[in-house]
């Protein structure tokens, strides 16, 4: 499959997991982090590359595996029980994810630190 149809897929996928979990495009940008809601918007029209950050974001936050987002080729298989949390639950699971990015980016500083000596 070509890289836009990737892309688009990627968009698609991500529209559907916002719209079946009832967020609005603003919603969405703040539990994954982001201030400003254009960016989602380009993702979900197949305008933008997801960044990985994001691409791991997104998976956390509805459950899913990022293969389930990545690969063309697979469908989403969504548990009912993730897409019942409430605002405060997607919160909590966007607080952590971004502990968890933020953990991650400390680590392959201090790796990277460590390996180019």
């Amino acid at each position: 499959m070509s890289r836009e149809r990737s892309i688009k897929r990627f968009g698609e996928k991500l529209h559907t997991l916002r719209t079946m979990r009832g967020l609005t495009l603003k919603e969405l940008t703040h539990q994954l982090g982001h201030v400003a809601h254009g960016y989602i918007s380009e993702l979900e029209a197949g305008k933008k590359l997801p960044s990985v950050e994001l691409t791991l974001s997104v998976a956390h936050l509805f459950g899913i595996s990022t293969d389930e987002l990545l690969k063309d080729e697979l469908d989403l298989t969504v548990d009912a029980a993730t897409l019942a949390l409430g605002t405060d639950d997607l919160q909590q699971v966007s607080s952590e994810s971004s502990n968890r990015i933020e953990n991650n980016k400390h680590s392959e500083g201090a790796s990277n630190e460590f390996g180019a000596r």
